[in-house]
């Protein structure tokens, strides 16, 4: 990498819960769960970061329990799969094996990165986990979220980040939103992961935004890219500064595909993983 290169740091995401969904809870622990401690599916929401200091949440309400997949969620929002495990006392809460919940999701996410479903549906890189116990007899409510994402050996390194506006002038950056805001919606909402190819043009020419699309085409845009041509990794970003937690997972994705599609990763060798990260914002 280049000599300015630094370690890249993430920012953790965190989790955040309506009273909304303590009720819901409640009111399925009494009538539908009862003695159930199986796993149930649920969903949440998170939004790109637009305060330079705070950043977004991913947040669960009542309508973390629909089965409809986005539906009813502002299409300013991405939808996150994750997995609820109500325990039935205070005491298996806190015994729960908590490694062991995230060994299985870790396991799950390498297994969709592996086989190249997690380029191909994206919503699989970020999930996340909540333990609770609901304790109806005095209205209190306990939770542990987690959201699994994986630890990059050797650490990825980064030149210091720059500002879209000093890539893009005025007319591509907007070409950028309307590009994104053109992708499909998919049964997980907004898109939290997508691609951008560009075109570099010759010596002292603005960059083009070509096309927008899903994270699916970046490999191929990728191995398409010539000199004048560039395939950006893009999320949707929650963090205000530092990248997102979510891009943890998107870069390691990212390097497995490469690898698996290049003759070196064929021949066991090791090599040099060179990419472009977005962390779109607000």
């Amino acid at each position: 990498m280049a000599d300015r290169a630094d370690t890249l740091r993430f920012l953790p995401l965190s989790g955040a819960i309506d009273v909304s969904f303590l009720t819901e809870l409640g009111r399925r622990k009494l009538h539908e769960f009862k003695l159930s401690d199986a796993p149930v599916e649920i969903r949440g929401t998170f939004a790109p970061s637009n305060h330079h200091e705070v950043a977004s949440p991913l947040c669960v309400s009542a309508d973390a329990f629909d089965s409809g997949g986005a539906a009813g969620v502002p299409p300013s929002l991405c939808v996150v799969p994750g997995t609820l495990i109500n325990a039935n006392t205070l005491e298996d809460f806190k015994e729960w094996d908590k490694a062991e919940l995230l060994r299985k999701a870790a396991a799950a996410i390498w297994q969709d990165m592996c086989s190249g479903a997690a380029l191909a549906e994206p919503h699989r890189l970020c999930r996340f986990l909540l333990l609770t116990f609901a304790d109806l007899k005095t209205h209190k409510y306990y939770y542990w979220f987690a959201f699994p994402a994986f630890a990059l050996d050797p650490p990825p390194r980064a030149t210091p980040p720059a500002p879209l506006a000093s890539l893009l002038d005025a007319s591509q950056l907007d070409a950028l939103r309307r590009g994104y805001a053109a992708l499909p919606a998919s049964a997980h909402g907004r898109p939290a992961f997508f691609a951008v190819r560009l075109s570099c043009g010759s010596a002292g020419e603005p960059v083009q935004v070509a096309e927008v699309g899903p994270l699916s085409r970046w490999l191929e845009w990728r191995g398409g890219a010539g000199g004048r041509e560039q395939a950006w990794i893009a999320l949707c970003d929650p963090s205000p500064q530092h990248a997102g937690w979510p891009a943890r997972n998107l870069l390691l994705a990212a390097a497995a595909a490469i690898r698996e599609a290049s003759p070196a990763a064929a021949a066991g060798l090791p090599s040099e993983v060179r990419l472009t990260l977005l962390c779109f914002r607000e």
